[in-house]
């Protein structure tokens, strides 16, 4: 598969080193899983480096194009993959890690799809543990009654 790409994983180590290492060079490295020790773990990779840019760096492994940014950075059009390099009008696959798919980008997606996985914030808010709140409480429980004041 050579026409998927994944935008934006934040990781100013694994950008440095694809610095280091130069465009067109084979690096190893571990990737994201540095922020949240918690809910994550770096991944380990080998991969080309394909592109620097001014934040960042763009890598192939195992045929996908991996975004890797030095700063904060949000991918909610074509123009910011453009940033690095990358035309997704011309990608069957583009992953992005915000939760929710923006206008720009779901103008050209044939079909979009959410994954809910854990991490700093959590869409699925049934499995966020409340402790000083009054129970029972919509939506969170759903077997109550509620009668509203009028």
């Amino acid at each position: 598969m050579d026409d998927a790409v994944v935008g934006g994983i934040l990781d100013r180590q694994a950008v440095n080193a694809c610095r280091e290492a130069g465009r067109g060079a084979t690096v190893k490295l571990g990737i994201g899983g540095k922020l949240d020790k918690i809910n994550g773990y770096p991944l380990e990779v080998k991969g080309k480096v394909l592109n620097l840019t001014e934040n960042g760096a763009v890598i192939r492994v195992d045929g996908v194009d991996v975004i890797l940014t030095a700063n904060r950075a949000v991918f909610t059009s074509p123009e910011n993959f453009m940033a690095y390099g990358i035309d997704v009008t011309k990608r069957k696959i583009i992953v992005v890690k915000l939760g929710y798919l923006f206008a720009e980008l779901k103008k050209i997606a044939a079909q979009s799809m959410i994954a809910l996985t854990p991490g700093f914030t959590n869409l699925s808010i049934e499995e966020l543990e409340y402790r000083n709140i009054k129970r029972p409480m919509f939506p969170l429980d759903k077997d109550f009654e509620w009668h509203p004041k009028v």
